[in-house]
């Protein structure tokens, strides 16, 4: 236990050194690196808040120091662990306060002036939050530390100061002596940082981790604790009633009574409870799937103005693609189409059947004027209407691996009035990550509401688009591109749904992005 003290303590003593110790260091400038090797004892400064590392080899006794960064979301392709390594984001321990100035004497007959109060403890600092997705090939031992900084003590108060002394020639007692200053209360201590794992083992030979195990063999230790709260301050004594005073005035002693001494300061109070990190790890299935479907997705992006005088569909299909195009999305082509038929729409879909293998994916987006009849929701097409039913059943058929379908469009939300079809709202904190839902087929839906005009406080395909430009993943599913849209939509008539094929409900469509 004592080791493991003193290391902790000499990891945050690097933290606020401008002077690295004698180990060689590296420090990452860049949130993308291909190869990452920490040798024996050596320390891996990380001061981005996004990696992703083709490998990572950490020999035994290294340590990745996380130092700048509240959270550090990490995907490592083949990740080789030696013996005695540590990840290290320990929240900085708050400040220390001293004891307060103690009161001046009061002027004769006066009070005492009361001591100072302590000044509370600093806070401790959060633990890194951290998420990690990596494939295991080899693993010794691995201590991740994201625990909270401990709260600082708090001050003592100050002693009041004594009450000036009586004085008879102004006919005075002595003062009350000065109040004692309260203490200081305590600091609250750090939350823990939380820490989501998803990994795979791989390799020959390779065993799974056994997590929260200390041993020098196949196991992961995860501390999150909160930090600990600070010591309240001591309350400052009152300070001594002024002396009195008898002086003799012709035949006669007179007297004046000395002052009372001063009432105690109050302690310092503790804080509220902490807040420990919580902690998710997830098993998932063959790593290598992630890196088989890079390149094997498709878009096809539809606009659809049903030749009226707006541009306003065709302009955010143009800028849609741009945005693909611009911030590296994987697909192997991205195709726009603007005002297509219904016969054009068909004979379309007969393409893809005739041309998607089963690996394929496919993100199909549509934007323009929707329609609602008394038997039929629908998409208006400059020559004829398509369905939302027939929409289904149409992609339903494509023997795919996973299919993204957008509308955005009146009424769009009808959609999911099909049988087939389930619908969520999910929260970024549990959407489905990409290394979950790799092995399994996927039919998502995406619409712009429900049953409502398009007549939105936010534009749908404006937020979309928005939300692909900001999305600092390499990575992610479809889940978390549609609950990092709703996070900031504010109050609307119209309300963003998600939705899955009963059948395909573990998978999503996922988004690649690359490096260059």
């Amino acid at each position: 236990m004592q080791s493991k003290t003193l290391s902790r303590a000499f990891l945050l003593l690097l933290l606020k050194s401008s002077i690295l110790f004698a180990a060689p260091s590296v420090s990452l400038s860049s949130a993308i690196k291909e190869s990452i090797t920490i040798g024996e004892n050596d320390t891996l400064l990380v001061q981005e808040p996004i990696s992703r590392w083709s490998k990572l080899r950490m020999k035994d006794g290294s340590v990745i120091l996380l130092t700048g960064i509240s959270s550090w979301n990490v995907e490592i392709d083949r990740a080789e662990i030696g013996i005695g390594c540590q990840i290290f984001g320990v929240g900085e321990p708050g400040e220390n306060r001293t004891r307060a100035l103690d009161g001046s004497q009061g002027p004769e007959c006066g009070n005492g002036v009361p001591g100072h109060n302590g000044e509370h403890g600093g806070n401790g600092g959060d633990g890194v939050n951290i998420k990690m997705v990596l494939n295991i090939v080899q693993i010794g031992s691995l201590n991740i530390d994201v625990s909270g900084g401990d709260g600082g003590d708090g001050g003592d108060g100050g002693h009041g100061g004594p009450g000036g002394n009586a004085d008879v020639s102004k006919n005075c007692r002595g003062g009350l002596g000065g109040e004692g200053g309260n203490g200081g209360n305590g600091g609250r201590g750090g939350k823990g940082g939380n820490v989501e794992i998803y990994y795979s083992a791989a390799g020959e030979g390779s065993n799974d981790p056994n997590f929260g195990d200390n041993g020098i063999k196949n196991s992961i230790n995860i501390e999150n604790k909160a930090g600990e709260i600070g010591i309240p301050g001591r309350a400052g004594a009152g300070g001594p009633g002024g002396k009195p005073a008898r002086n003799k005035i012709g035949f006669a002693y007179i007297s004046k009574g000395g002052g009372s001494g001063g009432s105690r300061g109050d302690t310092g109070m503790v804080p509220t409870s902490n807040i420990d990190g919580e902690t998710k790890v997830i098993r998932v299935g063959d790593f290598d799937c992630l890196a088989d479907q890079v390149g094997k997705s498709r878009a096809i992006l539809i606009g659809n103005s049903t030749n009226d005088s707006t541009a306003k569909f065709r302009e955010q299909i143009i800028e849609l693609y741009n945005v693909l195009k611009s911030k590296n999305y994987q697909f192997s082509t991205i195709d726009t189409i603007f005002d297509i038929s219904t016969n054009d729409f068909h004979r379309l879909v007969e393409d893809i059947q005739k041309e998607a293998e089963t690996e394929d994916s496919y993100f199909i987006y549509i934007t323009g004027h929707g329609y609602k009849s008394d038997d039929f929701v629908g998409i208006k097409s400059p020559i004829g209407k398509i369905y939302l039913d027939e929409l289904y059943f149409i992609f339903n058929k494509l023997k795919v691996d996973k299919i993204l379908l957008c509308l955005n469009v009146c009424h769009a939300g009808k959609i999911f009035d099909n049988p087939f079809l389930t619908s969520s709202t999910p929260q970024f904190s549990n959407a489905k990550q990409p290394i979950e839902v790799c092995n399994h087929r996927a039919y998502t839906v995406i619409t712009s509401g429900y049953d409502d005009a398009m007549v939105p406080v936010k534009d749908f395909t404006d937020q979309f688009i928005l939300n692909l430009r900001r999305m600092k993943e390499f990575t992610f599913t479809s889940e978390q591109l549609f609950s990092s849209m709703i996070r900031d939509w504010g109050n609307s008539d119209q309300y963003p749904m998600l939705g899955k094929n009963y059948d395909y409900s573990l998978g999503d469509f996922i988004f690649f992005k690359s490096s260059q």
